[in-house]
């Protein structure tokens, strides 16, 4: 690759992510940054996009690809990884190849909620394919009570292809479950609420948007900054506001419940646009919007 007159091979395409050099994942040039090299390589390796791999996966995949092989760079030691959300078994492919390519003695525990393939999980199929592994292992439990040792993990992924019933309980089990000083991997395609939360419980995240609309975040656990079980309160009580004003919205005509119901759907959207969580706050808007032509019609 030429860059301002200087040529250095960064990393051979041909043997995927088999980099051992350990270079820092640092920008070295002004205006490059090693990370987007690598969140591009998506294009010269196209046979790892097994049949059945949806297009619109590709992309995300690569960022995974390329955010896992920056922290791997950094060491030279196997790397414990733990995926909560393994049930279709396409990122945990791909996660299992590049530990593989890195370093044999690294592990992967893939958690998933149910086994067999009636129920949805193709894991084993998917996982077989998978030319170097690392150290694997399939860990069925639920998503929020692994029963996994507590920091233990250098690496936790969150796949969010997986439809988690609690994401605040699931975020809590993936913070105890990673080292002090590791990493966390978000990937929010089918559930936006993960973003926000993440967003809220961190000092810094770094976000990457696919062009299917799906985001993958990235934060390191040293910069948590928010308790979820305040989170998971806060949910509770905005959820009971929101059912209570959808029943007002049927059945009252008394003018001030309606009031304290805009008063509580009022606070619930401050709160949600301080911290960007903005399904909430939309939530929250729109049913003051009908409240207020309720009140207005008594």
């Amino acid at each position: 690759m030429e860059h301002n007159k200087l040529d250095k091979i960064l990393l051979d395409c041909n043997d995927y992510l088999a980099n051992k050099s350990r270079v820092p994942m640092h920008t070295p040039m002004e205006g490059f940054s090693i990370t987007d090299f690598l969140s591009r390589l998506h294009l010269a390796y196209t046979d790892l996009f097994v049949e059945g791999h949806a297009p619109s996966d590709g992309e995300a995949y690569s960022y995974i690809d390329a955010l896992l092989a920056r922290e791997l760079i950094k060491t030279s030691q196997p790397v414990k990884v733990v995926e909560l959300g393994s049930t279709n078994g396409r990122l945990s492919y791909h996660l299992a190849t590049v530990l593989g390519r890195f370093h044999l003695e690294s592990s992967l525990c893939c958690v998933c909620d149910s086994i067999g393939n009636e129920s949805g999980n193709f894991w084993l199929d998917m996982i077989s394919l998978v030319e170097r592994p690392p150290k694997l292992s399939l860990h069925a439990c639920d998503y929020d009570d692994t029963n996994l040792c507590n920091n233990h993990f250098d690496i936790v992924i969150i796949n969010g292809s997986v439809a988690f019933a609690d994401i605040a309980a699931v975020l809590k089990e993936a913070l105890k479950l990673v080292k002090t000083n590791g990493a966390l991997i978000c990937y929010a395609c089918k559930q936006p609420e993960l973003a926000d939360y993440m967003r809220k419980i961190f000092a810094h995240v770094d976000e990457y948007n696919d062009d299917n609309n799906s985001i993958i975040l990235f934060a390191s656990a040293i910069d948590v900054i928010e308790e979820l079980d305040e989170i998971a309160e806060w949910k509770k009580e905005f959820q009971q506001d929101f059912a209570h004003a959808e029943a007002l919205l049927i059945s009252t005509s008394n003018k001030k419940e309606l009031f304290h119901s805009i008063q509580q759907l009022n606070h619930h959207a401050d709160i949600a646009t301080a911290n960007q969580v903005i399904d909430v706050k939309c939530k929250a808007l729109e049913l003051k919007e009908k409240l207020l032509v309720k009140y207005v019609e008594l």
